[in-house]
């Protein structure tokens, strides 16, 4: 029983061998296991100036929100209905100091507006594959990967060609108070912790052009900022710390990597990789060239 055993086992490690690691360039078309590579055309990083898209990371990407049916609505829930918000000069937020002052510039507009600047990246990726099809898209994953300074892990981001379709929910940053309110027929509020609606920000479904937007904070980013960008920007935030952006490599294309992998390589992905197609970087036995 134990030598079958290990016959039948190195037996398998040798198949394995035999399938991970001929590359695909010098194979038959007939016997090939992992097809054509995909082709990354181009690569763009942008983000948003105004109700626009422009070239460049945006470490310091303006927003501005309008909270304030959700400030009138909390207050009501406390038990003030007629609330009437009126223009002001504002209350800015310093981070350094932890306080805040009211400023002596009145808006034109009453209301509450949450304003403010954060690190914004959209990730832009032209990739096709020879062996899709108009019925089945061949791509499995296409990523943008970077290592944040003092850091020991590399955190890749997805990127998707789906128009904005897939809903990632996400729950305010703010843990009170509640961002969700209703009115109900007495005329009483009550509100609830949200649940924000993210995306992916691409804006074509299956046009070749995988997209991500995210936006980078740090520890003294205000909670409701936060939730401004998740609301407004439809953006998923991912927490940094405060010197990266800029960083000693802030905003370079050249700390960023981007891979595009097929259905093939996610099967044998712990098994083998051998060759520049869109094969795993690591074998488990030693590549043949």
């Amino acid at each position: 029983m134990t030598s079958r055993t290990i016959r039948s086992a190195i037996l398998s490690a040798a198949v394995l061998t035999a399938l991970s690691c001929s590359k695909t360039q010098d194979t038959a078309p007939e016997r090939r296991l992992f097809g054509d590579p995909p082709i990354i055309r181009s690569v763009a990083f942008e983000h948003t100036e105004g109700t626009s898209e422009v070239s460049g990371f945006g470490p310091k990407t303006f927003i501005s929100c309008d909270f304030t049916e959700i400030v009138v609505r909390n207050i009501c829930e406390l038990g003030a209905p007629d609330l009437q918000p009126e223009a002001g000069g504002g209350w800015t937020y310093d981070g350094t100091t932890g306080t805040g002052s009211i400023g002596n510039n009145p808006t034109t507009d009453p209301g509450i507006f949450i304003q403010g600047t954060y690190g914004e990246a959209i990730f832009k990726v032209n990739v096709t594959d020879p062996n899709s099809t108009t019925a089945q898209n061949n791509l499995l994953l296409v990523g943008a990967s970077y290592d944040p300074p003092d850091s020991k892990t590399e955190t890749t981001l997805v990127l998707f060609d789906d128009g904005a379709f897939n809903k990632f929910k996400n729950s305010q940053a703010n843990p009170t108070p509640g961002e969700d309110c209703e009115i109900a027929a007495d005329g009483s509020c009550s509100c609830a912790g949200a649940l924000w609606d993210v995306t992916s920000g691409d804006i074509t479904a299956k046009d070749d052009l995988w997209t991500r937007k995210m936006a980078f904070v740090n520890s003294q980013t205000q909670p409701f900022l936060k939730d401004c960008v998740m609301r407004d920007r439809r953006s998923r935030r991912s927490i940094v710390r405060e010197t990266w952006p800029p960083g000693p490599r802030g905003w370079s294309a050249s700390a960023i990597r981007i891979s595009a992998s097929s259905p093939a390589t996610a099967i044998l992905a712990v098994a083998a990789s051998c060759g520049p197609d869109r094969r795993p970087t690591r074998c488990a036995t030693p590549c043949r060239d």
